[in-house]
């Protein structure tokens, strides 16, 4: 009965906050002014990072990075789809501590066949459980990577923030 009364209450909030509008990027996305952009550190920047912003409560972040098509994608014979299928798959289980597959869905973004992977995983201090949406937008000579991460026990009461953000790339 409680439940029932949430989820109108969690959409309310994801409507109703003020949003803004990333500028300066090939794709752009609309998020909420109570996340704060933060700057793009060198290593992140040499990843391909073009675009941080956090929300301090509950703690959430976003993020976007753009890949190029070079080096082991490049490289790789199909389709960039099948590469970055099989680069996720192979990679995010050595890159996050306890990570679980939970969703794969192909989807359309910005009229592009694109990928939604959510994973969970062991945070930075060994004991919270995470959260993350990946959605990976294939294009001719790239790619864009965003992610929404939180706190797993926070995830589902942003996923009205996040589905709105996600309908926003332009």
């Amino acid at each position: 009965m409680r439940l029932r009364f949430l989820i109108p209450i969690l959409f309310l909030c994801a409507c109703s906050t003020s949003w803004k509008t990333t500028t300066g990027l090939e794709l752009s996305l609309d998020y909420p002014t109570s996340f704060h952009e933060t700057p793009i550190s060198a290593d992140l920047s040499t990843a391909g990072y073009v675009f941080r912003a956090e929300e301090e409560n509950p703690p959430a972040l976003i993020s976007m990075r753009r890949q190029l098509r070079e080096g082991m994608l490049k490289a790789k014979v199909g389709t960039l789809k099948d590469n970055l299928i099989e680069e996720i798959n192979r990679r995010y289980p050595d890159r996050f501590p306890e990570y679980k597959k939970e969703k794969f869905d192909e989807i359309i973004v910005t009229n592009e066949k694109s990928l939604l992977f959510e994973f969970t995983y062991l945070g930075a201090d060994n004991k919270t459980r995470m959260k993350q949406r990946l959605i990976v937008i294939p294009r001719v000579e790239d790619a864009f990577l965003v992610s929404f991460q939180s706190k797993e026990s926070d995830f589902n009461g942003l996923i009205p923030i996040w589905d709105k953000i996600q309908k926003s790339f332009h």
